[in-house]
C-alpha cells in the first residue's frame, strides 16, 4: 500500500511511502491418524506434532486437547489412559501467536481383550471326595465385570462368585463328588463381550480318615482367612501348620475334634500351598495340601490436601499417602503437574504407609489439576491415582531502574534540557509469568510519574 501526503501550503510539496502488510493465515491442526489399541495398554499418546503454521515452527504456541469425558489437557503430545474398551474421540485445537485457531479430530478405538484364567492343571480331591478349585481371573479392561460358570463333569454345574475387581479377581469354590473317578471340568469366564474357557480334570479318590485342612481358598492380599483343622476322628493332637509364607505355627487340637484358626497372607499374586504335620505323640502324618490363591490389590493414593495455593514462579510442595493391602509391596511414583510437565517422586515408608512429596514451580497463574500415581514394583505392576488442585496466584512485576537516571533531551543547549523538549528514562522489569510463559500469554502497561505534576503516561 502507498501513502501519499501533500503540503497544503503555497508550494504543494508531495511525498509518498510504501507500507507492507502481512495477513496472518490460521494454523492447520493435525491430531494424527485414527488408531487402535488393546484395552489395558497403560497409556496412548495423542500427538499434535503434525500441526503447522505459516509463521513456522514457533508459530503455534498452544496445543489444547479435549478428551473423552470432558477432560482437557495442553501440550503437543499428551498421554491418555486406556483401561477400557470402546471408541473414543479427541479434539485438538491449536492457537498461533496471532490468536488464530483451528481444530482437528482423531478417533481412538480400544479393543476388548478376553479375560484370562490361571493357573492351568488338574486338581485332586481330598480324602472325602471334595475338590477345591482356586483360580485367578484377570482382564485388561479394569472396568469389566467378570462372571464365571463351572461344569463339574458329573451332571452338575453352577455360577461362581468372582472376588476382587479392577481387572484382577479370583474364584474359590468346592464340589463334593459321590464316587471315585476322573471328571472333566469346564470353567468359563465372561467379561460381557468375550468368553474364556479352561478345561481340566478333577481326580477324585476317597481315602481313609486322615486329618485335613480346609477353609478360605482365595482372596485379596492382606485378607484374614479362616481355616478348619479337622482331626477326622484320629488321635492326632499336635498340628504344625506350614502356611507356605514363612515360619510354621503350632496348635493343640484334642484328638477327634476340630479347631478353627486364622491366618493373614501379606502378599499376592501367588498360590500358597498350606499343609500340616500332625502327631499323636507317637505317629506323625501329613495332611492334604490346601491351595490358597491370593491376588494382588492395587495401591490407593490420598493427597495430603485436596487444594494447594502458590505464587507463580515459586515452588509448591504436594504430598500424598500411599496405602497397599499388600504390606510387602514397594512402589514408584509419578506426578503430572497439569501444566504439561511430569516428574518422578521418591516413596518413603513408615508405619502409616508410603509417603510421596515433590515440589514444582508454575510459570503462570491459573488453576491446575495435579495427578499422583503410585505403581507397584513387582510383576503385577498395579497402580492407583489421587488428584488435587493447585491455584497459582499472579505476582506483580518488579521494576528496576537502569542505575541513576540521566534524562536525555532532544535537542539540548549546553547540556541543559530545554523546556518543552523530550526527556527519556530507561528501566527494566521482571515478572515470573512473563519470564517462563509461552509467547503471548502476558501483556503489560507502564506509567511514569514525571514529578512535575504532568499526567502520567501509559506504555511510555
Amino acid at each position: 500500500m502507498t501513502v501519499k501526503a501533500t503540503d497544503a501550503g503555497q508550494y504543494k510539496f508531495t511525498g509518498e511511502a510504501a507500507v507492507a502488510f502481512r495477513l496472518n493465515a490460521p494454523p492447520v491442526a493435525e491430531a494424527g491418524a485414527d488408531a487402535s489399541v488393546d484395552e489395558g495398554t497403560t497409556t496412548f499418546a495423542f500427538d499434535g506434532g503434525g500441526s503447522t503454521d505459516d509463521l513456522g515452527a514457533n508459530g503455534i504456541y498452544l496445543y489444547s486437547w479435549t478428551l473423552p469425558g470432558g477432560l482437557t489437557k495442553t501440550g503437543k503430545v499428551i498421554e491418555y489412559p486406556t483401561p477400557q474398551d470402546g471408541v473414543f474421540t479427541a479434539v485438538l485445537t491449536v492457537t498461533d501467536i496471532a490468536g488464530a485457531k483451528s481444530s482437528d479430530t482423531v478417533q481412538l478405538t480400544v479393543n476388548n481383550v478376553p479375560p484370562s484364567i490361571t493357573p492351568a492343571g488338574d486338581v485332586a480331591s481330598d480324602a472325602d471326595g471334595v475338590v477345591h478349585v482356586a483360580k485367578k481371573i484377570t482382564d485388561p479392561g479394569v472396568l469389566d465385570v467378570v462372571t464365571a460358570w463351572i461344569n463339574w463333569g458329573d451332571g452338575k454345574s453352577e455360577s461362581v462368585s468372582v472376588s476382587g475387581g479392577g481387572g484382577t479377581g479370583a474364584i474359590a469354590t468346592s464340589h463334593a463328588y459321590a464316587a471315585n473317578g476322573i471328571y472333566a471340568v469346564t470353567l468359563k469366564a465372561f467379561d460381557g463381550a468375550a468368553t474364556t474357557t479352561m478345561n481340566f480334570n478333577a481326580n477324585v479318590e476317597f481315602q481313609s480318615a486322615v486329618p485335613t485342612i480346609s477353609g478360605t481358598a482365595g482372596g485379596v492380599e492382606g485378607m484374614k482367612g479362616a481355616y478348619l483343622l479337622d482331626s477326622n476322628n484320629s488321635k492326632a493332637t499336635t498340628w504344625t501348620v506350614d502356611w507356605d509364607d514363612g515360619p510354621t505355627e503350632t496348635y493343640s487340637v484334642p484328638g477327634g475334634s476340630t479347631l478353627q484358626v486364622y491366618h493373614t497372607f501379606a502378599d499376592g499374586t501367588r498360590t500358597y500351598n498350606v499343609s500340616a504335620e500332625v502327631t499323636d505323640g507317637a505317629t506323625a502324618v501329613t495332611t492334604n495340601v490346601f491351595p490358597v490363591l491370593v491376588v494382588n490389590a492395587a495401591p490407593a493414593v490420598v493427597p495430603a490436601k485436596s487444594a494447594y495455593t502458590a505464587d507463580e514462579g515459586s515452588p509448591v510442595t504436594v504430598e500424598a499417602l500411599v496405602t497397599d493391602a499388600g504390606t510387602l509391596d514397594k512402589h514408584t511414583a509419578w506426578i503430572w503437574w497439569g501444566d504439561g510437565t511430569a516428574s518422578s517422586a521418591q516413596v518413603t515408608y513408615d508405619a502409616a504407609g508410603g509417603h510421596v512429596a515433590a515440589a514444582h514451580a508454575y510459570a503462570d497463574n491459573g488453576t491446575y489439576t495435579v495427578v499422583i500415581r503410585a505403581t507397584e514394583t513387582g510383576a503385577d505392576a498395579a497402580w492407583g491415582e489421587g488428584s488435587a488442585t493447585v491455584t497459582v496466584n499472579n505476582v506483580a512485576p518488579v521494576v528496576t531502574p537502569a542505575g541513576p537516571q540521566v534524562l536525555v533531551a532532544e535537542p539540548t543547549s549546553g547540556g541543559i534540557i530545554q523546556i518543552g523538549k523530550l526527556a527519556k528514562v530507561v528501566g527494566t522489569f521482571t515478572d515470573p509469568g512473563y519470564s517462563f510463559a509461552p509467547v503471548g500469554e502476558e501483556t503489560f502497561t507502564a506509567s511514569i510519574d514525571w514529578g512535575d505534576g504532568s499526567p502520567t503516561g501509559a506504555n511510555e
